[in-house]
Parts: structure tokens; C-alpha cells; sequence
């Protein structure tokens, strides 16, 4: 079982302007830490992106 310290680890793979995105407030309003910790990540950059978009 992950433990919680091992599921936020992995927001530290986050491309760099999804995080700019976040602390800026325009995340998608149904992407919340819940579901980043709860849902595999994807490591590389684009995949993350393409993630993002099913929120909108």
C-alpha cells in the first residue's frame, strides 16, 4: 500500500507549467490532490498534459 508521503512524491514529477497552472489557480476545477494522489501520474511531460485535457 503507497504510503501518503510516497503519493505526493510523485506530484514532484509534474511538468513545470502544469505547477505554474495549479499555484496560479487554473487547474481544472475536477482535477484535485484527491484524485493526483489516488491516480497514476504519468512520467513524461506531453502525457501529463494530454491527462489534463480530459479534465476540461
Amino acid at each position: 500500500m503507497p504510503t501518503t508521503v510516497g503519493r505526493l512524491l510523485r506530484l514532484a514529477r509534474l511538468a513545470p507549467d502544469i505547477v505554474e497552472q495549479f499555484m496560479m489557480g487554473r487547474q481544472p476545477r475536477k482535477l484535485t490532490l484527491l484524485w493526483l494522489m489516488r491516480n497514476d501520474i504519468p512520467a513524461l511531460w506531453p502525457e501529463q498534459r494530454q491527462m489534463l485535457e480530459q479534465f476540461k
